[in-house]
């Protein structure tokens, strides 16, 4: 439902304020399990923000809820026409006329009738909508003795104009901390307008930041127009509501820019400003223009390492920086290699070092992750030089530059022919002894040998096509003698003729380098193997639906890093996961086969989903975690009889939906993207998946049966499985309590319930 109704209307005539507070006469009320209606106007001012381009002011809408509460119990009436006089109805059994406070939106809330208080929310998160606020922050209250109820306000406006098309959310607040979102503890006088609207304390719950009503001491407004690149829409209006506080020390406003950076405080004022309530604060244009980043800049010695002090001029294809000093070799500090001086290039604010020294007048590279210093043979620190840099990739996608003295022509850029990589390779001492290469296997961006034993002891390097011939590359390690540390999973720049790597500790690796043979990595699989015993307790255990989900410990075999479960009864298309023993500090699953066979093994997918097994029986399951290899035996069968299963079995068709029973609706909101679809799992009256079919543009809905109590909904890749725990995103624990319709209002766990 958009809400059109807004800032603020005026009562019309035909509802003065004498009319507001008269006495039915005793015939007129309702009789308990009759349809009970309220007349409901809108606040009374002259400020308020225009929605209705056509009639000039705020209505209610068709399907507006509100509640209206007597000090034990709340109803929900809704509006069945739009306008700025409206009825609301209840036939819920509310009885008769009585001294109420009415709230909207609808909600729940604690009200004291006597006190006229009610303890309500202004929303700290607020969507953002063109022209308008959001429908869910217009706190409005009333009090009744009758048929009749004229809301008041109880907030204030930001107003706001966006002149950029690169900002996606602001923060508003105010400079001394003032409660202007989260709980509020509205106040009326005794002719009914509103007395206060003061911030309560709660308790901020880590990980619902959009579902928090604390305490908020600012509000955040962002947008969702995906088509604009989740950014608010250059040239239109926005509004907030807040609490009417007085910021005593002034405002501030924050912006989220597209990339998710924070800019603190782009406007900002010191001066108080008061806010009642119903009063709107403009606080004007809102522009933002990215600094300006030199596509190509030098730094280095020369300038103190600025970024933005020696741009490089485009001339002729080439950029160019002229008469740069500093190029000459300095010791670096302790425990460091390579040059302490030189020049790196910036190239759009990120740092491309090289591969160290470079001869004046010859062509080199630039690194693209960072690199070293890049520093001239034979240089001082005042002979000043010229630097040409070639934009244009040469044929394997490199990026290349020359340094000559200063006033010398730059020279031609001779491309000897290079030698084809037919494949990388390990070689070492751990390689016979340096006589044996260990052939690496192309894996998307990388080249790697898995699981290769490793001592302390061993040195070893990167070669191509399994031969040391001049011209053929080959990667070492930066350094003055071999023997170089390379540390675990971490990225590290390699170098044509580089010295010698080593580990730390000895132990099972992978080892990686990138296609552009710039850079390597080591990844430790697996102590070295030591004796083991079989059937002992091990580290590792199943998480298995045996019938009922419950821990199943593994315990050892004679093959090191190997673990068993034995005789795991499992029913056709339950499942189960490998996880320690002690936490889930980690998980492995499926990968991409879903349903498993007997007598297979599968490559096992760290925090993968649910392995399911396609047939009923009693299985030995094994996990092999060097390999991360997860074997489904039928009982007492070896598991090294097994073959690997490389596509998925057989799926089940998804149990039929009850005919039957209560209707659930979901609107998906931002999930209705990318072909999503929506399963759900269900408990309350039986636990079962059912599945949501479209029933209009946003609107989905399903059938459970009487006496479910709660559900978790999913959203669905087109590639993942039917009833089973793969998915985008979901609900969390969903209590339906009596409604029947999931709003979606963010992407993990964001949702609100109302009745459809």
């Amino acid at each position: 439902m958009k809400k059109i109704y807004s800032f603020m209307v005026a009562a019309v005539a035909l509802f003065a304020a004498a009319s507001c507070n008269k006495e039915l006469p005793q015939e007129n009320l309702p009789a308990v399990g009759e349809t009970v209606v309220y007349t409901a106007s809108t606040d009374g001012t002259d400020t308020k923000a225009v929605l209705n381009e056509t009639t000039k002011k705020s209505e209610w809408v068709a399907g507006d809820a509100i509640t209206v509460h007597d000090g034990e119990k709340g109803w929900t009436f809704t509006a069945a026409k739009a306008g700025p006089n409206v009825d609301f109805s209840n036939s819920e059994g509310f009885g008769e006329y009585r001294p109420v406070l009415a709230v909207y939106p609808a909600g729940t809330y604690t009200v004291d009738v006597a006190e006229k208080t009610v303890n309500a929310n202004i929303p700290t998160y607020q969507p953002a909508r063109k022209g308008t606020y959001n429908e869910e922050a217009a706190l409005a209250v009333a009090y009744s003795e009758n048929d009749q109820f004229a809301f008041k306000n109880a907030h204030s406006l930001i107003k706001f104009t966006i002149k950029s098309s690169s900002i996606k959310a602001i923060e508003f607040y105010g400079n001394n901390n003032e409660a202007i979102t989260g709980n509020m503890l509205v106040s009326l006088n005794e002719d009914n307008t509103v007395k206060s609207v003061v911030g309560q304390d709660t308790v901020f719950e880590e990980g619902k930041e959009n579902e928090w009503t604390g305490k908020g001491t600012w509000v955040k407004i962002y947008s969702e127009d995906e088509t604009n690149g989740w950014c608010f829409e250059n040239g239109a209006t926005y509004y907030a509501a807040v609490a009417p506080v007085n910021f005593t020390k002034g405002v501030a406003i924050n912006y989220i820019l597209a990339d998710d950076t924070k800019v603190e405080a782009v406007k900002k004022t010191d001066n108080p400003v008061n806010l009642t309530p119903s009063k709107i604060l403009n606080i004007g244009d809102l522009e933002y223009e990215a600094p300006v980043v030199h596509e190509w800049a030098v730094a280095g010695t020369f300038n103190e390492w600025s970024t933005t002090a020696n741009p490089m001029e485009l001339v002729d294809g080439y950029y160019v920086a002229k008469n740069v000093t500093g190029l000459n070799y300095s010791d670096p500090n302790e425990g460091e290699t390579g040059s302490s001086t030189g020049i790196k290039f910036v190239n759009n604010g990120d740092w491309k070092g090289g591969e160290g020294q470079v001869t004046a007048g010859t062509w080199a590279y630039v690194w693209n992750d960072n690199g070293a210093n890049i520093y001239v043979d034979g240089a001082d620190a005042t002979t000043a030089y010229d630097i040409y840099l070639n934009p244009t990739p040469d044929a394997d996608g490199g990026i290349k530059f020359v340094v000559v003295e200063a006033g010398k022509e730059m020279p031609e850029d001779v491309v000897e022919e290079e030698v084809v990589v037919d494949y990388w390779a390990v070689i070492g001492s751990m390689t016979s002894n340096w006589n044996s290469d260990i052939k690496m296997i192309l894996d998307g961006e990388w080249y790697v040998a898995e699981n290769v034993k490793i001592l302390d002891s061993d040195q070893f390097k990167f070669r191509a096509n399994g031969n040391w011939d001049e011209g053929t590359p080959n990667r070492g390690a930066a350094g003055e003698a071999d023997g170089v540390l390379i540390e675990n999973n971490v990225e590290t720049a390699v170098y044509q003729g580089g010295k010698n790597f080593c580990v730390s500790e000895g132990g099972f690796y992978s080892l990686y380098i990138n296609k552009s043979a710039t850079k390597v990595k080591v990844v430790k699989t697996a102590e070295l193997p030591v004796e083991s015993v079989p059937d002992q307790p091990s580290d590792w255990a199943l998480w298995a639906q045996s019938p009922d989900w419950k821990q199943i410990d593994m315990v050892t075999t004679t093959v090191p890093d190997l673990y068993v479960a034995k005789g795991v009864e499992l029913e056709a298309y339950k499942s189960f996961l490998v996880k320690p023993a002690a936490d889930w500090s980690t998980k492995y699953g499926c990968g991409s086969v879903n349903y498993i066979q007997s007598n297979k093994y599968i490559k096992a997918s760290q925090n993968g989903g649910d392995i399911t097994v396609e047939a009923a029986g009693t299985y030995d399951i094994y996990f092999d975690n060097i390999n991360k290899y997860v074997y489904l035996m039928t009982s007492g069968v070896a598991y090294s009889s097994a073959t690997q299963q490389t596509t998925s079995g057989v799926e089940p068709e998804p149990e039929p939906e009850p005919e039957t029973g209560v209707t659930i609706y979901l609107k998906p909101g931002v999930w209705e993207t990318g072909g999503a679809r929506y399963q759900a799992w269900i408990w309350g009256a039986g636990d079962q998946w059912v599945t949501f079919t479209k029933v209009s543009d946003g609107l989905y809905s399903t059938k459970v049966p009487e006496g479910t109590t709660g559900m978790k909904v999913l959203r669905k890749g087109p590639d993942h499985a039917n009833n089973a725990w793969q998915s985008w995103n979901d609900t969390g624990d969903v209590t339906l309590g009596g409604k029947n319709c999931i709003e979606i209002t963010g992407w993990n766990q964001s949702y609100k319930m109302s009745t459809y």
